[in-house]
């Protein structure tokens, strides 16, 4: 994968397998789409990564809650020099050993999960953790010399964006379910100032 600069994993693939991106030099951009799982050592090595797009929707706040990515294995990002910024979504459970490790370029982790469980050495001591107050993103930062800066508000936003999702899907299926018309559409709008 020499030339290749740009991907965009499709929909369809739900596990980037172990080594899969193992040291492409070219490669500065990645969509993840649906991605739940990546594999150790998925992308170690690439030190052009600078862009990693987690979710496919066009809306920020839209990926940070419905993106499927669940699982980041031990090492996969291990050594992408260039990576700088990483938002990880809502829905991530685990982080594992060394997931960002010797990212030197790596400022700043988002983490918009309360509860995700992270290993050892995820991310250089450089790298400024925000999160929830009270979450374990907090508690890693703590127990790892990292600076941690809470952005509550923005947690809770994408919190009530999910649950009003999560809403809008339930009211159309009880619109269909008391209409009995299995062809209903229901179509839910929000604004950014909802």
């Amino acid at each position: 994968c020499d030339s290749l600069a740009s991907i965009k994993i499709p929909s369809t693939i739900k596990n980037i397998p172990v080594d899969t991106f193992l040291n492409c030099k070219s490669l500065v951009k990645v969509g993840l789409g649906s991605v739940e799982t990546i594999g150790k050592y998925a992308f170690s090595g690439v030190a052009s990564l600078h862009t990693l797009v987690i979710g496919s929707e066009a809306d920020k706040t839209e990926r940070l809650y419905k993106s499927q990515l669940t699982t980041i294995t031990d090492l996969a990002f291990w050594k992408c020099s260039a990576l700088q910024v990483v938002e990880l979504p809502m829905n991530v459970k685990k982080i594992g050993t060394s997931a960002f490790k010797d990212c030197t370029m790596l400022k700043e982790l988002y983490v918009y999960s309360r509860n995700a469980v992270f290993g050892d050495t995820v991310v250089p001591t450089t790298t400024t953790i925000y999160g929830a107050t009270g979450s374990t993103a907090e508690a890693y930062a703590n127990a790892n010399g990292n600076t941690f800066v809470a952005i509550d508000t923005e947690v809770a936003a994408v919190e009530q964006a999910y649950a009003d999702y999560i809403a809008a899907i339930e009211a159309a299926a009880q619109l269909k379910a008391n209409t009995g018309d299995t062809n209903a559409q229901f179509v839910f709008y929000m604004s950014a100032n909802d």
